[in-house]
Formats: C-alpha cells, structure tokens, sequence
C-alpha cells in the first residue's frame, strides 16, 4: 500500500510504534496466533483453549491433543460457542499473511474472487501445526518481519 501523504506516513509509524512497543511488553508465552513466527500451537493457545474447555466442561482440558482441533475447527463446539474466535483467527492470520514483506509468499496475481479468499484450517498431528488453505487450495504461510538485532544474531 503506498501511502501519499505525510499524515498517513505519520500515522502508519504511529501504529508500527505502538505495535513494537505493545510486543516488548507482553511475553511470548502470552501471545495469541503468532503466526508470523510459527504455525504451531503456542503455549497462549493452549492455555486460552484449556481454559476455555474448563469454563464450558468441554473435553479438550484435560487432552491437549484437541485443544488445537478446536481453534482450527475441526472439532467444531467452540467455534460454534464462540464464533468470534474464529473471526479473530482469521482476521490475524490474514492482516499477518498480506504483511508479508515479498511477493513470494502471497497468492500469484490475478483476479481472485472473494471465496477464493476464504481459509481453510486444519491441524497435522505429527508435525503439531496449522495448516491454512486458501487461494485455490494453496498452503499459506505467514513470514515475519527480521529486525535489526535478530538480523545481526542470525548472522554471528
């Protein structure tokens, strides 16, 4: 997106500003659909999920082997309890997806319809991760953003 105007310039920095620093702040273990950094469940997802089973009396808190089912739907009882989560998800997982730094990672250009655009969730069991489809059933991943710091780290 280019943005023409010193305000919008301004406001875009403003909002990256508060995300950075909102990021130092909160820990990693409570951060929820890191999916720029990793497509597995995070310690966040399994505690919110856990929780979640607990509150309702849903079999997922004692066998963390569902709890991930549930986020992606394939065990769909929390999803239909609480269908904003699955708005959530896929909100973050898109916004975080067209972040992308390169055009590698996005879907080819072309025209794509809006049911294109719908994702699809699954859970591998053995690799323990998300699986999103979409765009003509492609595998999308998220690629983070590398700061100055880490930049330097991975190159020692």
């Amino acid at each position: 997106m280019q943005l023409t105007t010193p305000d919008l310039v301004t406001t875009r920095t403003r909002v990256l500003d508060y995300f950075r620093a909102l990021g130092r702040t909160i820990r990693n273990d409570h951060m929820l659909f890191n999916f720029e950094s990793t497509m597995q469940v995070t310690h966040a997802e399994q505690r919110l999920m856990e929780q979640m089973c607990w509150e309702i009396g849903f079999p997922g808190e004692l066998d963390p082997n569902v709890r991930p089912q549930y986020l992606a739907g394939a065990h769909p009882e929390i999803v239909e309890a609480y269908p904003e989560i699955q708005y959530y998800r896929d909100i973050v997982f898109m916004f975080k997806f067209m972040m992308t730094p390169t055009h590698h990672a996005l879907p080819e250009i072309k025209q794509w319809r809006q049911r294109d655009a719908m994702l699809f969730w699954s859970f591998d069991i053995n690799k323990k991760e998300f699986v999103v489809r979409g765009f003509a059933k492609k595998s999308l991943k998220c690629v983070g953003l590398v700061e100055d710091e880490e930049e330097k780290k991975m190159q020692e």
